[in-house]
């Protein structure tokens, strides 16, 4: 029953992004209206940060495969402007990115995504990821650097 309820709270948090003043659906009723986007050509990092994201926003929302048309992309920042291990977040209108400085900093964009937004945690190695607080999404400019 505590597992039903964290999901109801996070599918209600997790369904709206706000960019601005326009507000973005991610779910609604059930269905997901976002889908994760990568380059054609994307390293073995960005595709499992592309796998990681979709697996835990399914499951902390319920909702299946993430096939709706706002797109979410993982792209690595190859200027070097965000340094080894920084990521930045860009959530827009037409669509939200999680931008890391290296391999390691997408990964920490997409694991910081799911952990601050979505509330999952890892508490051990192997364990399962679960839900520990509810998401508040206001305001989801950000920037992260180890620099």
């Amino acid at each position: 029953m505590r597992w039903m309820s964290i999901n109801l709270v996070l599918v209600c948090a997790l369904s709206v992004l706000t960019a601005g003043a326009t507000e973005v659906k991610l779910v609604d009723e059930g269905v997901a209206k976002c889908r994760v986007v990568i380059r054609a050509d994307a390293s073995a990092t960005e595709r499992l940060a592309k796998d990681e994201l979709a697996k835990y926003f399914s499951r902390a929302t319920g909702v299946g495969a993430l096939d709706g048309s706002y797109p979410i992309e993982l792209k690595i920042d190859t200027a070097g402007q965000l340094g080894d291990g920084g990521f930045e977040l860009d959530v827009r209108a037409d669509g939200a990115t999680i931008t890391g400085g290296n391999d390691e900093g997408l990964l920490y964009g997409v694991y910081g995504v799911l952990k601050r937004f979505a509330g999952m945690r890892w508490l051990t190695p192997g364990l399962r990821a679960c839900a520990m607080t509810t998401a508040d999404l206001e305001n989801l400019q950000e920037t992260w650097s180890t620099s």
